[in-house]
């Protein structure tokens, strides 16, 4: 399959994290810079979007954005729509993008 290809691949890869800079509202430019830094959707941790926050690649509001689109991209299986869907849905008392222990 051309997926296979790791030529393909990492183009696939690339396109998916662009995909998550969408979801997340990023202008063109900050998206390029999360891509820079991010071979993969999988790459897009804390430990990197507190790294671009501290390099001002990001502000801290936009980290928290990509953060949750990316999580939410995996959580339901790349379905843009979906993630659309919830991301704004406002699931626990206090700001949109935090999360908190619902127990």
């Amino acid at each position: 399959m051309l997926g296979d290809l790791p030529l393909i691949r990492r183009e696939i890869d690339t396109a998916k994290v662009y995909v998550v800079g969408d979801l997340a509202t990023l202008a063109d430019a900050q998206a390029a810079k999360v891509i820079a830094r991010a071979p993969s959707v999988a790459a897009i941790d804390d430990s990197l979007l507190t790294q671009m926050v501290s390099a001002g690649e990001l502000n801290d509001t936009e980290a928290r954005s990509v953060g949750l689109a990316s999580n939410l991209f995996q959580l339901f299986d790349e379905d843009q729509a979906l993630v659309n869907a919830v991301k704004n849905v406002q699931l626990c008392r206090g700001p949109r993008g935090q999360v908190r222990s619902v127990r």
